[in-house]
C-alpha cells in the first residue's frame, strides 16, 4: 500500500513563506486567498514532492484552536487526495479569511477548486 501521508517535504518552510509574500501571485475570493509561485528547479525533487502547501488561519477568523486546526486538516486532505488538481511544480499558501457555518471536506474542496480555476484562466 503506498504511503499517502502529508509529509514534511510537502510543507512550506518559513523561508518559502517569506518568498511567497514577497514575490508570489495572489488570487482569491471572500473566503480564501491563495498565494502561489512556481517552485525553483532543484536536482533532488521527485514527482510526489513537487508541490508544497501552507495553510494560514488567523485568530480573527476563529478564536477556537480546534476549529482552526480542523480547517487546516481539511485543506491538507484536499491537497493530498486531489494532487492532480494542483499544477506542478508550485508553492501554495492558502489563507482562510472566513469560516462558513458548515466545515466539511466538500465545502473546502469547492473553495479550492474555485480558486485554482482562477489560476488556470
Amino acid at each position: 500500500m503506498p504511503d499517502t501521508r502529508f509529509s514534511r517535504s510537502q510543507r512550506l518552510t518559513s523561508s518559502d513563506i517569506r518568498t511567497l509574500f514577497a514575490h508570489g501571485k495572489k488570487v482569491g475570493d471572500d473566503n480564501v486567498l491563495l498565494i502561489y509561485q512556481r517552485k525553483p528547479p532543484s536536482d533532488n525533487t521527485t514527482i510526489r514532492d513537487c508541490n508544497k502547501l501552507g495553510i494560514t488561519i488567523s485568530t480573527k477568523v476563529s478564536k477556537r484552536a480546534f476549529i482552526r486546526n480542523r480547517v487546516k486538516r481539511l485543506f491538507r486532505e484536499v491537497f493530498r487526495k486531489n494532487n492532480d488538481l494542483f499544477p506542478t511544480p508550485y508553492y501554495y499558501l492558502f489563507i482562510k479569511r472566513s469560516i462558513a457555518s458548515e466545515l466539511s471536506y466538500n465545502s473546502i474542496l469547492g473553495e479550492v477548486k474555485a480558486v485554482l480555476k482562477k489560476i488556470k484562466n
